[in-house]
């Protein structure tokens, strides 16, 4: 699964941003940044789940835009892309290119707001055990005990898991992975990850919201890496969720795994899109 994880940060990233041009951020576009990071971060530490912020911080006709993203990236990719399935879920699902000409805006849109919610609560869930582990001396590479990985992976959301094909091939190693072919596939994958965001939710309270002082802590004194605090734009040289060509996307990390591409919209600044990262 690692290296699907690395995969589809790769397309992702490279993808939407092929040949764009990388000038450096106005003090409007730093300060507009600043704003929306806290704020972003402010919310989700309070809900986590993002659709909670989508009419308030995001751009209007967000599933539209994502969806015409998503189909974009399809038809202005190479062969490989247009043949190859896209990844949800940071690379642990993958669907169909086919199920993008037959999904509607809104089912998309489920889809990928389940994806993110859901990967958002393990990966915070996941980090603030690892900074406890760290803090007690314990040695990570021998920690692979049940009980051990329930701490951040609880039973609950493994069977929940396991009892849907798509997952369940994805979390065996020796099946083949099973693609999101059909809209109905979809909507049963974006059912089971909102009921898994909901364990992690109930289980782990604000531990998968919000990274704990002492995750913190350890963050701020690890060597800065790509996803650091600084905030990056991008000029695309193609239409982007909607946007024509020449538009300037910027970029901020909310947090090491969560990156906020946001845009200037008539007189305000909009959340464009959120992709979760998580690297080997």
């Amino acid at each position: 699964m690692n290296r699907s994880l690395s995969l589809f940060i790769f397309v992702l990233i490279v993808a939407a941003f092929a040949g764009a041009q990388t000038p450096r951020p106005t003090a409007d576009e730093e300060g507009a940044a600043s704003r929306i990071k806290l704020e972003y971060s402010r919310r989700m530490g309070e809900t986590g789940l993002v659709d909670r912020l989508v009419d308030d911080l995001f751009i209007t006709n967000v599933s539209t835009r994502w969806l015409q993203e998503a189909r974009a990236k399809v038809a202005t990719g190479s062969p490989e892309i247009k043949n190859s399935p896209g990844y949800l879920a940071a690379g642990l699902l993958t669907y169909s290119p086919r199920l993008l000409d037959n999904i509607s805006p809104d089912d998309w849109k489920k889809l990928n707001l389940a994806s993110t919610d859901f990967v958002r609560a393990l990966a915070f869930a996941m980090m603030n055990r690892v900074s406890d582990l760290k803090a007690a001396g314990k040695d990570l590479d021998k920690i692979d005990d049940e009980a051990e990985i329930a701490q951040f992976f609880p039973p609950a959301v493994k069977s929940l898991l396991a009892g849907n094909p798509v997952f369940a091939a994805a979390m065996d190693h020796n099946a083949e992975p099973k693609t999101i072919e059909t809209v109905v596939e979809a909507n049963t994958v974006a059912t089971v990850l909102t009921q898994g965001c909901d364990i992690y939710m109930k289980e782990f309270g604000e531990r998968a919201r919000r990274l704990t002082p002492l995750t913190m802590k350890a963050l701020a004194a690890a060597p800065k890496g790509e996803n650091d605090n600084s905030t990056r734009v991008e000029v695309s040289r193609r239409e982007m969720y909607g946007f024509p060509a020449g538009t300037r996307f910027i970029s901020v990390y909310a947090s090491p795994p969560e990156r906020l591409i946001f845009v200037k919209h008539g007189a305000d600044y909009k959340i464009v899109d959120v992709v979760i990262e998580i690297g080997d």
